[in-house]
């Protein structure tokens, strides 16, 4: 390729950085399950969750479907491409400190990866990505970069006005550590605005009991309904 047509292909993809759809089908790196360096692509589950999404969604899961990576890719790339002067606030609570780890370094491989990208074009936008809103802050527990974006993760709310939060594995928390869970729901939750967006996805230990019960059955009853900014929207994926 010339560095014309080189130049070229650039300036086409810097427009396309404004659609965050082509971003997230083109922009972020991660490990699949044989740990090679690949480009995210979501998935038929994750495209529907990206497209039907609520503010206020339970996902009743199976393992291996990689919602966890899809939610925390997104919140990554609201972080990274928040408006200006409109920075995005992103917090991951889970079960464990090494699960909540786990979702950040996620979101700090892709970051970290992203002038590796195998196309010379995106590698060449992401260095420029780099040099205007680098990280200055980077922790077991959270990412802050100069546009004030934050992400963090641990296996509760650290504190402020989250406008995302993602709430993994809220099942099993619920069935084993009914307290926690009430903790979960009365404080992290309730810390959401109405205007943020908050994602519980969980496998279903604890069956028809607890606080994760709780929102199942609510999710369940709003079937079908004309949904305001609180109420939760269900999506399944068996």
């Amino acid at each position: 390729m010339t560095d014309t047509a080189e130049r070229a292909r650039a300036d086409d993809i810097k427009v396309k950085l404004a659609d965050k759809r082509w971003r997230m089908e083109n922009l972020w790196l991660i490990l699949d399950e044989d740990k090679r360096v690949v480009r995210f692509v979501p998935r038929e589950e994750q495209e529907r969750f990206y497209v039907e999404r609520h503010t206020r969604n339970f996902v009743p899961k199976s393992r291996k479907y990689g919602i966890s990576t899809g939610v925390v890719l997104d919140y990554l790339d609201d972080c990274v491409f928040a408006l200006p002067g409109n920075p995005v606030h992103a917090a991951h609570v889970d079960f464990r400190d090494d699960d909540a780890r786990e979702k950040l370094q996620i979101a700090r491989f892709a970051w970290t990866e992203g002038p590796n990208h195998p196309d010379p074009a995106i590698a060449a936008i992401w260095r420029g990505l780099h040099g205007r809103n680098p990280l200055v802050t980077d922790n077991k527990s959270e990412l802050i970069w100069a546009n004030g974006s934050k992400q963090q993760a641990s296996t509760s709310f650290m504190g402020g006005t989250p406008s995302r939060m993602h709430i993994s594995e809220f099942g099993p928390l619920a069935a084993q550590f009914p307290d926690r869970a009430t903790k979960v729901l009365r404080g992290t939750m309730n810390a959401v605005p109405m205007s943020g967006i908050m994602d519980v996805e969980t496998t279903m230990e604890g069956g028809t009991f607890g606080e994760c019960a709780a929102i199942f059955d609510q999710a369940m009853q709003n079937e079908g309904k004309k949904l305001n900014a609180l109420e939760w929207k269900m999506f399944f994926i068996p």
